[in-house]
């Protein structure tokens, strides 16, 4: 709770507890310590509550016998002499034990005092008796505690080698260099990155930020070694970055940056438009052009996706709405540095509700595009002059939700990346082959990464999945692809939950193929796990001003033999802290 006099923020003793709770699925103490404090809590109310009932309620005082009124003494005489502790008066074991040959009863003159003796022993026996019964009943009350606590102990341990251990990645390290880009408060999602094929040791990375005004942007000039961190491009006074980034490097240094913005900081926005930023090199004054002409507020542009050319063209792809009841994927193409851009036009008019666009262009030009729609499943297209595609089928996806996630009632939202989780495609090509990669969607039970592979013209060469197969119920999830343009290796990366049994931990990691059919053992990008839980969960909007809730997608750039992956940590979620990773990968570090 906050003090609003002093500002000063406190924590309950039952939110303390919460969080420890939760934090019991990955550490043992999580788990003991809250059910300790429960105990302590519990313990000292049932030792009140039993000791008040035992004083107060005399149907239920079990240790204290009745209270009796006293005697007249030929009373008290006669039933002392009927007392059976008579049997063991100490006269009558004097009596046993004196010698059988006495003439004479030596105790005779004692006798009289017999009965007196009796009561008292009587009344010491039933006070014994009753403290007797006061210690067992401490005993049976310590003993029920010393229980209590085994118990929660024992579940503690159960539900921590159950839900927690064994966890440990099967795959070994193979991340150099690994870094939080940002190192910001708020936080960091959908993560971009590129690398500049005519200088590999020049990357572009980009990312959501949940306290800024527009994207942030990732440099790096020594391969990924260090990196900068800092705002992107300027969007005026009113406007807002949505979300979305994706970026790019032309083979003459320039970037290029995409993101989807709102019009208006302060309120929401249901017809948000595309922008893409261009500068001629790292640290330079970024261009920003709006994408098309202003459209009707009836309008939206949604999840682009950026692709540069060897002739140095620019292309990008997204999702508009071109009818109240219609969105599709457009294109648009610059030729002169982003400065201008052509009029957007749609890939395919066979497509149903197309989303989640992904694009690339092949070493000789061939301009590649993948993306999810209600009929075809994951599709993938091919043009030679970016106007017109040749569209294809990958393959059906399960639980696909493609025709209702963006829907309310019969009218598409601007809310893909958000709403309609988890496959993901990405496309890669050779000069002579195109790989389509793509996970399970959100609701998906069992979720696993999937190949594609055609040839240039795009028909079909085969399928598969990612790696050597992983036993156990593990999860491949939000997977990530990319060719290295010098030597045709193909890499791909994904979130994967092997080696945890509960699927609550999941290691950011990297196989590579040089056919799409057989893999490389993975690696590991880095030692930490993320909670796929907050990835899933923080990826989606839960309602009307939700800050986190950008979408999920991972990054991954190759140059030069090194695979540089842009992954979301959530190892500090505290207000939101999911933080931006990237690591160095070589090549040579990977084996069968």
């Amino acid at each position: 709770m906050t003090n609003f006099l002093t500002g000063e923020s406190r924590r309950s003793l039952g939110e303390v507890m919460d969080l420890a709770n939760d934090d019991g699925l990955f550490n043992w103490w999580g788990l003991f310590f809250p059910g300790f404090a429960v105990v302590l809590l519990v313990a000292p109310i049932y030792f009140i509550g039993d000791g008040l009932r035992d004083a107060l309620d005399p149907t239920e005082r079990r240790y204290a016998p009745p209270r009796r009124r006293r005697k007249p003494s030929r009373v008290r005489a006669k039933i002392a002499a009927a007392s059976p502790f008579r049997e063991v008066s100490l006269f009558d074991l004097a009596g046993r034990l004196s010698p059988r040959n006495l003439p004479f009863d030596v105790f005779a003159p004692f006798r009289r005092f017999e009965p007196v003796v009796g009561v008292w022993a009587g009344a010491y026996s039933r006070r014994r008796n009753r403290r007797a019964a006061r210690r067992g009943g401490a005993i049976r009350l310590l003993v029920e505690t010393l229980v209590v606590f085994g118990l929660v102990a024992g579940a503690a341990v159960a539900i921590y080698l159950w839900q927690v251990n064994p966890v440990a990645s099967n795959w070994r390290l193979a991340g150099t260099q690994i870094q939080n880009l940002s190192q910001a408060r708020g936080a960091q999602s959908e993560a971009s990155v590129a690398v500049s094929p005519s200088k590999p040791t020049v990357l572009l990375a980009a990312s959501n930020d949940s306290l800024m005004r527009t994207i942030r942007v990732h440099s790096s000039t020594d391969g990924g070694r260090t990196w900068s961190s800092s705002s992107g491009p300027a969007l005026g006074t009113d406007a807002c970055a949505k979300g979305d980034p994706s970026v790019a490097i032309g083979s003459d240094g320039r970037e290029y940056a995409a993101f989807t913005v709102n019009a208006f900081c302060t309120q929401f926005d249901p017809s948000p438009y595309l922008v893409v930023a261009s500068r001629t090199g790292p640290d330079k004054p970024w261009t920003v052009r709006r994408i098309g002409r202003k459209r009707p507020e009836d309008s939206f542009d949604d999840k682009p996706s950026l692709a540069v050319g060897p002739d140095g063209n620019a292309h990008v792809a997204w999702s508009r709405l071109v009818t109240w009841t219609r969105q599709t994927t457009v294109i648009s193409s610059s030729g002169d540095g982003g400065r201008s851009w052509s009029r957007p036009h749609i890939v395919s008019g066979g497509l149903n509700q197309p989303q989640l666009v992904n694009m690339t262009v092949s070493p000789l030009g061939t301009l590649y595009l993948t993306g999810v729609d209600a009929h075809l499943g994951v599709w993938v297209a091919r043009s030679n002059d970016a106007r017109t595609f040749v569209v294809r089928r990958v393959g059906p996806i399960s639980a696909s939700r493609a025709s209702s996630c963006l829907l309310v009632g019969s009218h598409p939202i601007a809310e893909q990346a958000n709403r309609c989780l988890g496959p993901n495609p990405t496309v890669s090509a050779t000069r002579s082959r195109v790989y389509v990669t793509y996970g399970a969607p959100f609701d998906a039970p069992k979720k696993d990464v999937s190949i594609a592979v055609f040839d240039a013209a795009l028909e079909l060469l085969g399928r598969g999945g990612i790696g050597e197969a992983h036993a156990g119920r593990a999860d491949r999830f939000w997977p990530t692809s990319a060719v290295d343009p010098r030597t045709g290796l193909l890499w791909t990366c994904f979130y994967d939950t092997t080696g945890d049994p509960s699927r609550k931990q999941a290691w950011f990691s990297c196989a590579t193929s040089r056919d799409g059919r057989n893999w490389t053992t993975p690696v590991r990008a880095a030692t930490a796990s993320a909670s796929p839980q907050v990835l899933w969960e923080d990826s989606r909007i839960y309602g009307f001003g939700d800050s986190i809730g950008y979408g999920g997608y991972a990054g991954l750039a190759v140059g030069g033999a090194v695979a540089h992956p842009a992954w979301i940590d959530t190892q500090d979620t505290e207000g939101g802290g999911e933080e931006v990773f990237s690591a160095r990968i070589p090549a040579g570090t990977l084996r069968r």
